[in-house]
């Protein structure tokens, strides 16, 4: 596999880390992304950031006082 083929893949995985965090994918992708956060256990650390922001995106909206109706 070629330096780009690779840069491409892994673009794609990394891509998928949010819908990974929030349990959005397939088995099989989910698989794919299993095994690259395994060989790039750096990249654990981007996913721990992708969590906390999900995190507080849902405790900033559950915040959100909807207006009153009159």
């Amino acid at each position: 596999m070629t330096d780009k083929n690779q840069a491409s893949e892994r673009e794609a995985l990394e891509m998928l880390l949010p819908f990974y965090a929030m349990g959005k994918l397939d088995p099989n992708e989910r698989a794919q992304v299993d095994a690259y956060l395994d060989s790039n256990p750096d990249m654990r650390t981007q996913l721990a950031l992708i969590e906390d922001e999900r995190v507080a995106t849902v405790i900033d909206n559950e915040a959100i006082v909807a207006p009153a109706t009159l």
